[in-house]
């Protein structure tokens, strides 16, 4: 029995080595094991590559051993290795084709660091930008909390002053480098290797946020979508520069302008230049709202052909169905319409003449 571990150890370790030569820390390994004798694979779920090694596989196949005491390891046993790459960003590089579009671009806050942290310090600009504030409002703020300091308003409280989010942009006086270093603290964040994905809920869940990635190789669509989009948290977004052996994050403050468009929906994600164009179960187009309740005051500049309805005859929450085409209430319940069936069009026949003939041995009349 020691004879047969030590070959599937030596095996399993392998055919691990060849997968991580191509990884970094923190991708993810799997590994799957089929055999006829068994009802079903044995699965080693995901897990990053350096907690995935012989005496894991090992122990996870044991268990099934046990019940299973008559599986052949031989040519019908067939052992799948997947592995996940998950993006990362880490340094700045100075070559880049999407350098000269990031510096052109004023809703992008370009991330120069020497660390591999551009996640936390990208999340922290787009933050600021997403909440700063006048420094009268800020005061405000700052009365109910006079202990705290700027940096830990924003942590903890997601509110910060218009010069605070420049200087932390700029990096004046080393303003993100100290707040990066201090959400890292207390996250037990280390900066060794790159940050992946994999780190953005935990940010999430500190700064209560919900966070949004924008990828350069997807074509600028989102890559990472928060898994609390439906709780009304601050919104934040980020660009992901995965192209050309390159990844590094970046800060957006300024969504709209990334899209280059007048608005944007918080709710679906879709940027929309005309407020009267968009409609969605959250935005209203007659009150060019994300609140539409009767008694609102409509917006003169509406009119009639664009719009639904006229402004004077909406009714907030009403719609119009989709099926039979009545302006109805929010709790409204249809069915599917018969629609018109035009005549069917006259049968056209084709006849052909076939010529052919067949031997008399093959069948006999």
């Amino acid at each position: 029995m020691n004879e047969v571990l030590d070959l599937l150890r030596e095996a399993f370790q392998k055919m691990l080595d060849r997968v991580k030569r191509d990884l970094r820390p923190g991708d993810i390994v799997r590994v799957a094991i089929h055999n006829e004798g068994l009802d079903l694979p044995v699965f080693v779920p995901f897990r990053p590559m350096e907690n995935m090694n012989t005496d894991t596989v090992l122990e996870t196949l044991t268990h099934v051993l046990n019940s299973n005491e008559d599986v052949a390891f031989d040519s019908s046993c067939r052992v799948d290795v997947g592995a996940i790459r998950y993006p990362r960003g880490g340094k700045g590089r100075k070559m880049s084709t999407l350098a000269p579009k990031i510096a052109k671009k004023r809703s992008i806050v370009a991330i120069y660091n020497d660390d591999n942290i551009c996640l936390v310090r990208a999340t922290l600009v787009a933050l600021a930008g997403a909440c700063k504030l006048h420094p009268d409002e800020f005061r405000k703020f700052q009365r109910r909390q006079p202990t705290f300091t700027t940096g830990e308003m924003l942590i903890h409280f997601g509110v910060c002053p218009i010069w605070y989010y420049n200087d932390l942009r700029a990096n004046h006086q080393r303003a993100q480098d100290l707040l990066t270093i201090r959400v890292c603290e207390a996250l037990g964040i280390v900066a060794d290797e790159p940050l992946t994905y994999a780190c953005i809920p935990r940010l999430e869940e500190f700064l209560n946020i919900n966070l949004y990635v924008i990828s350069a190789s997807m074509g600028d669509t989102f890559s990472y979508i928060s898994a609390y989009h439906d709780q009304e948290r601050k919104k934040v977004f980020l660009y992901h520069e995965d192209i050309n052996d390159k990844e590094h994050f970046h800060a957006i403050p300024n969504i709209t302008g990334f899209f280059t468009s007048s608005y944007f929906c918080q709710h679906c994600l879709v940027p929309f230049k005309k407020p009267y164009r968009h409609h969605c179960v959250n935005y209203c187009g007659v009150c060019q709202s994300y609140d539409c309740r009767k008694g609102r005051e409509l917006r003169p500049n509406v009119t009639g052909p664009v719009a639904p309805r006229k402004p004077e005859d909406h009714r907030c929450g009403h719609y119009t169905c989709k099926s039979c085409h009545q302006y109805v209430e929010p709790e409204h319940l249809c069915y599917a319409r018969a629609h018109a069936v035009s005549p069917p069009e006259p049968l056209r026949y084709i006849f052909a003449d076939i010529e052919s003939s067949q031997r008399d041995e093959i069948v006999q009349c």
